[in-house]
């Protein structure tokens, strides 16, 4: 009894149901697409293949042919600092004091480029109105 009302059921929900929605037509004919795609093409373009415009250049470093010095290691080799003679201990540290220099240049003509341009400013505020 339970089967024959489930079945009765399932067909009135058929019966409800709405009808399949039609889709919406296409801006555009798909069969003119297709015969447009089946046709040969008539315009044909051969491009020919261009040369390689590349080149490439391996130079080798003169390092992995020349040694730059022999060292041993029976105390020799270039010292770093120190009297060159051997007399006297080698320096603890080794300072290059060229960056030190032209940093300091720098910093003096750029204070007395400012203190220019100030002394050239209140010259010109002397004689005109500034705000």
């Amino acid at each position: 009894m339970l089967a024959i009302a489930l079945a009765l059921a399932v067909m009135a929900a058929a019966q409800d149901a709405p009808p399949p929605v039609q889709p919406a037509p296409l801006p555009v004919s798909l069969d003119r697409i297709r015969r447009g795609l089946q046709r040969t093409p008539t315009l044909r373009v051969e491009v020919p293949t261009p040369e390689p415009t590349f080149k490439v250049t391996i130079v080798e470093h003169p390092y992995f042919r020349e040694v730059p010095h022999q060292w041993d290691w029976g105390g020799g080799g270039v010292p770093l600092a120190g009297p060159p003679s051997g007399t006297g201990s080698p320096a603890l540290a080794q300072v290059d004091v060229l960056p030190l220099l032209k940093s300091a240049k720098h910093a003096y003509d750029e204070h007395a480029a400012k203190k220019d341009v100030e002394r050239e400013l209140a010259a010109f505020c002397s004689t005109h109105v500034c705000g």
